[in-house]
C-alpha cells in the first residue's frame, strides 16, 4: 500500500470559493476558523436565501452582524448541531426515474 493513504487531508480554503469579483450580497465580516464557505457567506451576508426565517426559528433576529451569528449558534441545541455537522455536503444516487440520479446539497 501508499503510505500517503493515511495522511490527512489538507484542510480546504473555504474563503478561496467565494470569487473576489463579486463583492456585495456576502458575509463582510472576518470568517470564523477554517473560513466560511461561498455559500454560507450568501446566506448569512443578505436575503437571498431567506436567511432570516432560519434565526426566527430559533428565536434570534437576524441581520448582518457577528453578534447574530453568534446568538444563532448559541440557540441551536447540540444535538442538532451535531446532527447538521455529521451531514454529507452533497450526496449523489441513483433513482428509478429519469434522469437516473439524485444530487441532493446540504446548504
Amino acid at each position: 500500500g501508499d503510505d500517503d493513504d493515511d495522511e490527512p487531508a489538507p484542510p480546504i480554503d473555504l474563503d478561496g470559493t467565494k470569487n473576489p469579483a463579486y463583492t456585495s450580497g456576502y458575509w463582510p465580516h472576518a470568517a470564523p476558523p477554517h473560513g466560511m464557505h461561498y455559500q454560507g457567506r450568501r446566506w448569512g451576508g443578505s436575503h437571498v436565501y431567506n436567511a432570516a426565517a432560519t434565526f426566527a426559528s430559533y428565536g434570534v433576529a437576524f441581520d448582518f452582524t457577528p453578534a447574530a451569528r453568534d446568538a444563532l449558534r448559541a440557540a441551536v441545541p447540540r444535538a442538532h448541531a451535531r446532527f447538521l455537522a455529521g451531514l454529507e455536503w452533497a450526496v449523489d444516487m441513483p433513482v428509478a426515474f429519469a434522469p437516473g440520479r439524485l444530487v441532493a446539497v446540504h446548504a
